[in-house]
């Protein structure tokens, strides 16, 4: 659909046409407003009244505003694996216009991805995304997994239905996002808690995770934060059961072995049948103790733990010099305590790549640096069926734009080196 908004006519011919013709016809009728032709966008109104119905479409003054503005800001991406995307990057002073571009072109939050200060859209897929009401993730099967879900399947299922399961990616993109910004912990009354908090700008995940899982519910936390909270003895029962054996962090695992500890106590206590349980035609013996498998699993590019921690911990940067054409392009994970140092070193003979540095005390950072190395982990990136979900996917997406080009010696031109030194201060603005 969008390709037709910009492949119907000449759009530089037509837009001095316009003008030309504008201009004479107001001038003609004494400032009389007129109405542009539909004409250069007949493909583009065909294709998304069938989307949004006929009453619902952007005007063509609109469509020829938002052309010259995206001649100017805008930027046509392709992705090593063919995706094709369409960005638009503003200052965060100039949010608005995003929300006024987006409102204008129907874009949903899942066919076009709106951030703090960018809106992405992506060209060949985005339309049929949408409608098809597909996962944020491929369908395909393609990976292989050494985690186990096979207690949690059985209880979920008899809960929700053989058919309303998360599949097992999620489940470890899920894991992995966990290990990063997921936390067990003991309230003072003694009730136990998972939570995973984001900033409120990442919110759309946490619903997209409650969705996958059925459970748990959504707080806002503060002015800018929000987290997803599973409270509930059913709920924590089968994260246990999604969490146990599968991880691949120490540290985390150590909390979570904490946990189970109480929760295992919690559950042998007499009590009544939950309500939840009578709604699924279960009772109390469902519950039965979890024998902790106190090891953690074999990190691989296998299955999409990886995506999700990064999602959660990966941070990719871009700098310029001021004063000479230096420049610095690299991917970061860090990590707390020397036992999941062992996770970060790990990723260096997977990726034949990247070094640790000791960031500050006891904080550990995995990071691939330079042009030649950073393309083997873009090419991982970009070939892998499971992406990344949080706004880390946009600011993935511009570092990689970034990337190619100080390739393609961009960053050697003057006037293009001030455009890359503007967008690279705003990798991350909203993805920490």
């Amino acid at each position: 659909m969008y390709q037709h908004l910009f492949s119907e006519r000449n759009i530089i011919n037509y837009k001095i046409t316009t003008l030309y013709n504008s201009l004479s016809a107001i001038l003609m009728s004494n400032n009389s407003p007129q109405i542009v032709s539909i004409e250069p966008y007949e493909k583009y109104y065909k294709a998304n009244s069938k989307c949004y119905g006929k009453f619902k479409q952007p005007s063509p003054e609109f469509l020829n505003w938002f052309i010259g503005f995206s001649e100017g800001d805008g930027s046509f991406i392709s992705a090593l694996r063919g995706d094709l995307y369409f960005v638009i990057t503003q200052d965060s002073r100039d949010k608005q216009v995003l929300d006024y571009i987006q409102k204008n072109l129907n874009i949903s939050p899942e066919a076009g991805l709106l951030t703090a200060n960018r809106i992405i859209t992506s060209l060949l897929r985005s339309t049929q995304r949408y409608y098809s009401k597909k996962r944020y993730y491929s369908t395909k099967r393609y990976y292989s997994t050494s985690a186990r879900f096979d207690e949690y399947y059985q209880l979920n299922s008899k809960c929700f239905g053989k058919d309303k399961q998360p599949s097992p990616e999620f489940l470890n993109w899920f894991i992995g996002f966990s290990e990063g910004d997921g936390s067990f912990f003991k309230l003072k009354d003694g009730n136990l808690r998972f939570t995973i908090t984001q900033d409120s700008r990442d919110q759309q995940v946490l619903h997209y995770i409650q969705k996958e899982l059925n459970l748990g519910k959504i707080e806002v936390h503060g002015k800018t934060s929000s987290r997803f909270i599973v409270w509930d003895k059913l709920g924590l029962y089968l994260i246990a059961l999604i969490f146990n054996g599968n991880f691949r962090t120490p540290g985390k695992l150590e909390s979570f072995n904490a946990f189970l500890n109480l929760f295992n106590k919690k559950i042998q206590k007499p009590a009544r049948t939950l309500s939840s349980l009578k709604l699924f035609g279960l009772n109390m013996d469902i519950f039965q103790v979890v024998e902790s498998v106190n090891a953690t699993l074999e990190v691989t590019l296998n299955d999409p733990w990886l995506i999700g921690f990064i999602d959660a911990e990966g941070c990719f940067n871009a700098r310029f010099s001021l004063n000479n054409n230096q420049f610095g392009i690299k991917f970061e994970l860090a990590q707390k305590g020397a036992e999941n140092k062992l996770v970060l070193e790990k990723f260096i003979q997977l990726f034949k790549v990247g070094a640790i540095y000791e960031r500050e005390r006891d904080t550990w950072s995995f990071q691939v640096a330079g042009l030649n190395n950073t393309e083997v982990f873009i090419k991982y990136l970009d070939s892998v069926e499971f992406t990344l979900l949080t706004k880390k996917a946009s600011s993935y997406l511009l570092w990689k734009q970034i990337r190619y080009s100080i390739s393609q010696k961009e960053h050697l031109n003057p006037v293009l080196r001030q455009k890359l030194i503007s967008l690279s201060k705003t990798v991350n603005s909203y993805s920490k």
